[in-house]
């Protein structure tokens, strides 16, 4: 599947902990149920991000690209 522009998916036991703080940083510009929208490129993203979250006591167990599902897609003829 096709990976969604900006948006990865951000596994934590305290996603609302690890959302204030990536905000704070200017690291995201959204968030709901467990995904992220980044607000930069996504070079770099899961290192900088866990370093930021794990450097504050926030644990990260997983961190990825949401991919899209058929579902997902908008078709407009």
């Amino acid at each position: 599947m096709k990976s969604a522009p900006g948006k990865v998916v951000l596994k934590t036991p305290d996603f609302e902990a690890a959302v204030k703080l990536l905000y704070e940083r200017g690291l995201v510009t959204g968030s709901a149920e467990g995904r992220v929208t980044i607000a930069w490129s996504m070079v770099d993203l899961s290192r900088k991000v866990t370093r930021v979250l794990v450097g504050q006591g926030v644990a990260v167990e997983g961190i990825w690209q949401e991919e899209q599902t058929v579902e997902d897609f908008t078709w407009t003829w």
